[in-house]
């Protein structure tokens, strides 16, 4: 029990004496009366000094601070789920990336060794005929070798049979002519204008729209004013010749 509702001193005195007369009755309305008064008291001691209302605008502002918090935090923790949401698509596209440069490269990768594959078939095939050319040509070497030495005895060595070919190559752009009559002439060079005016003339009668280049003319042997030499022309080319 509290100290304001408990009875007051003046109270429980007249309680007492009236209770020493076991015959007569409390008086109750001087009791009433009494309890009234520390009641009243007791109330204007209990009175609210700060209206109701800042109560409520206390309430009122805390709710907003809370509903505040609340907004930002699920405002930021939206931002994070954005942002989580936006990571999760950019790993699932590089991961995508990396999933089709990796198929590209496996098929990069068959493809080559498939190519290696017929390289290397490739490959041997030519060297199996690379070693059969070089059989052959040392067949030819060994024939040719032995012709050389059964047709000419003389031709010895490889550029013997070189300058032997240059030779029979030059031959096949000359013609010999026989029967033409040689000047008796002591100077060479009128004698061998002579044979070049004999020679174009027969050229005339062969080619008598165009005249074939003479590259040199000549006569075969020692000269001899008893005996009349071969005569030698040298054109520019063996169809010519």
């Amino acid at each position: 029990m509290s100290v304001s509702n408990s009875p007051t001193k003046k109270l429980s005195e007249k309680m007492i004496s009236t209770g020493n007369n076991s015959s007569s009755q409390p008086d109750l309305s001087k009791l009433l009366l009494d309890v009234a008064e520390p009641v009243s008291r007791n109330v204007s001691l209990r009175k609210r000094k700060a209206p109701d209302n800042d109560f409520f605008s206390q309430l009122n502002t805390f709710k907003k601070e809370v509903l505040d918090i609340l907004k930002e935090s699920s405002r930021r923790h939206n931002e994070s789920i954005t942002t989580i949401s936006e990571n999760t698509t950019s790993i699932r596209e590089q991961l995508q990336d990396i999933k089709t440069t990796t198929e590209h490269l496996l098929t990069e990768n068959k493809k080559l060794k498939s190519e290696m594959v017929t390289l290397k078939n490739t490959v041997k095939l030519n060297e199996e005929k690379i070693s059969e050319l070089q059989t052959e040509i040392s067949e030819i070497k060994t024939c040719f070798q032995t012709n050389l030495q059964l047709q000419s005895p003389v031709v010895s060595s490889y550029n013997d049979v070189i300058t032997e070919i240059q030779e029979r190559v030059e031959r096949s752009k000359n013609v010999v002519i026989f029967g033409i009559p040689e000047q008796r002439l002591e100077s060479r060079e009128a004698r061998q204008e002579v044979d070049s005016s004999k020679v174009d003339e027969i050229l005339k009668c062969i080619c008598p729209d165009h005249l074939p280049n003479v590259k040199k003319i000549l006569r075969l042997g020692k000269y001899n004013n008893k005996k009349g030499r071969p005569l030698k022309v040298c054109f520019t080319s063996e169809e010519t010749a």
